[in-house]
């Protein structure tokens, strides 16, 4: 298991309570992450999500950007070693944006 812990790295996003109704995607960009985070579920989700930038990179700052509305909002979230820890709320069938930098 160790091996293949080794070989695949760790992980780029990682909730603090399993649940199999969050999906995510991420991209890497020239000066930063993108994570799209969806809740598959009729319920509401509270977690907390850790976000990892690109290897190489230390997770500096979090934003949470509004598709809809072209917002970009600051987050605040707590630094554990090189990534981002931070509260996760998803309405029913609701999606997320979040951007490290």
């Amino acid at each position: 298991m160790a091996a293949v812990q080794k070989a695949v790295g760790q992980e780029d996003l990682a909730l603090g309570t399993p649940n199999l109704a969050v999906r995510y995607t991420h991209r890497t960009l020239k000066d930063g992450s993108v994570f799209l985070l969806f809740n598959e579920s009729a319920s509401r989700v509270t977690n907390s999500v850790t976000l990892r930038a690109a290897p190489g990179r230390a997770a500096k700052t979090l934003q949470l950007w509004d598709p809809q509305t072209g917002a970009v909002t600051p987050v605040s979230a707590t630094s554990v070693g090189g990534a981002l820890k931070v509260p996760l709320e998803l309405a029913p069938y609701a999606t997320k944006v979040l951007v490290v930098r």
